[in-house]
């Protein structure tokens, strides 16, 4: 007698022709979201030059939800480079839901493929040289601090939230105390601009090519090229920290006049 119960169907394994298909579709979409994210800080700056307010914000929100789907686009594009994840090692980045997340599996997954670990073997002190683990904390770290900010704002903004985001509306709706207004969200609205994106763009960029290298044959990057990875990222993050926006806008909008001579 049938239980009722739906028949696991199985599902075929991708063939590498298959694969590469796919890996083709991602390039596509990302080459369409970089495009796209150029064309909007192009739009910003052009608002910047012409003191044009409303233009300002429009284009920052549209920069800084752009950043994170960029953000996303990077990811599956880096998980389908050439020679880098096989499919299982795919499937634990995308076992998880959470974008940060799957950043830091696809970061765990490049330096166990350097140091030739396996999916289940640990990262910890004990199983990895000291000033591997600390540059592994080191980035985990970057990826907290600004991937997950990024992707939190792109849904804020998404979900139509430009000046007043909410702490949370997108669970079940109880009644209007829902739309509790999350302070620390305004801040960080308030804190995104051209420059800062911006900064922040470069150092996705970096931190992807960090995990490529990590992910592909030791004899190819081997420990001084992390010494310069980490050079790399390290000044992208001080750039960041010292961003001065009011000095950058008034030189972007023409408006910047430099102190007299003595």
């Amino acid at each position: 007698m049938s239980s009722g119960a739906p028949a696991s169907v199985a599902i075929p394994l991708a063939t590498p022709e298959f694969i590469e298909k796919v890996k083709g579709y991602h390039d596509d979409n990302f080459a369409a979201v970089n495009s796209a994210l150029e064309n909007i800080e192009k739009q910003l700056r052009k608002s910047l030059s012409k003191s044009d307010e409303s233009g300002e914000l429009t284009f920052t929100r549209l920069y800084t939800m752009m950043l994170g789907v960029w953000c996303e686009a990077r990811l599956h594009k880096l998980l389908y480079e050439k020679g880098v994840f096989s499919e299982d090692q795919r499937q634990f980045v995308y076992d998880v839901s959470s974008l940060g997340e799957r950043w830091q599996r696809a970061l765990e997954l490049g330096l166990k493929k350097h140091l030739g670990l396996q999916i289940s073997d640990e990262i910890s002190r004990k199983t990895v040289k000291f000033s591997v683990f600390n540059l592994y904390e080191e980035i985990r770290g970057w990826i907290s601090e600004h991937f997950a900010p990024a992707i939190t704002l792109r849904n804020k903004i998404a979900h139509g939230q430009w000046i007043k985001p909410f702490t949370n509306t997108q669970g079940e709706w109880l009644n209007s105390n829902n739309f509790s207004i999350c302070g620390s969200s305004i801040a960080s609205l308030n804190d995104e601009n051209l420059l800062t994106t911006t900064i922040k763009i470069q150092l996705i960029k970096e931190i992807s090519v960090t995990i490529n290298n990590l992910a592909v044959d030791s004899h190819v990057y081997k420990a001084e090229n992390f010494d310069e990875r980490y050079g790399v990222v390290s000044s992208i993050i001080e750039k960041l920290a010292t961003a001065d926006y009011r000095a950058f806008k008034q030189v972007v909008s023409g408006t910047f006049k430099p102190p007299a001579s003595a």
